[in-house]
């Protein structure tokens, strides 16, 4: 339902999420490049786990690359989990307005995306809106908690604080990204709703259906009476 909802079949959807070069380029862009960063970060700072991996004889040129690819692409996974469990508490900081409900909020949301967007944009992927977002949220997250980090291990002097103050700057803009990525996906629901809401009748007619043949197996059957056998005679 969700992907439909969101401009795809189920199965081109799964499809393109596991082999498009757009989400590929989505997870370079968010979880590569910041632990790229931290890595040359280490190595700004002289620290001797990354000096000594750099310098190792023990394997070839190109296999020594792939290795530090998949170190900071690790790294950025790793920097990039507290996201997932972001706490509600943070993105309260940032309201919309304060005048409006919650549930006022989302109703203008929806209906917004479903007349805008399609006078807008005309016919587009949800999914690729939402992954663009996604990425764009994670490279923010993931790049300030790898400044963070970079700034408790010493090594680069008064620099330190400038990898402080942008790292808590960039998880902020995360914050406030994590924010409009709700209501991105409230508008491509309410932008995509002009066609699930017609397999709606469909669907109940459906539920109906199963409903009335678990109905019919759980009825009893007609009931048929004994067969009499022939009247005995009186002694």
């Amino acid at each position: 339902m969700i992907g439909d909802a969101l401009g795809e079949k189920p199965a081109e959807l799964a499809s393109t999420i596991l082999l498009g070069p757009f989400y590929l380029l989505g997870e370079i862009y968010g979880s590569l490049l910041p632990g790229i960063l931290f890595f040359a970060l280490l190595l700004e700072k002289g620290n001797h786990t990354a000096l000594s991996l750099l310098h190792a004889t023990s394997v070839g040129y190109g296999t020594k690359i792939c290795g530090m690819l998949i170190l900071c692409f690790l790294l950025g996974k790793i920097f990039a989990l507290p996201s997932l469990v972001l706490p509600e508490r943070y993105t309260s900081l940032f309201p919309h307005d304060q005048s409006l409900s919650k549930e006022r909020q989302v109703a203008n949301t929806f209906f917004g995306g479903a007349i805008a967007l399609p006078l807008l944009f005309g016919k587009f992927r949800g999914m690729d809106i939402m992954v663009a977002g996604h990425a764009d949220l994670v490279f923010h997250y993931t790049t300030g908690v790898s400044l963070i980090v970079s700034s408790a291990l010493p090594g680069d002097g008064y620099l330190r604080i400038l990898e402080l103050v942008i790292g808590l700057a960039m998880m902020t803009a995360a914050w406030r990204k994590k924010l409009a990525m709700q209501n991105v996906f409230i508008a491509l629901l309410g932008a995509s709703s002009p066609e699930w809401a017609t397999t709606i009748p469909d669907a109940i007619k459906g539920v109906q259906a199963v409903a009335g043949l678990f109905g019919h197996a759980k009825s009893p059957g007609p009931t048929s009476e004994p067969a009499q056998g022939p009247s005995q005679g009186t002694k």
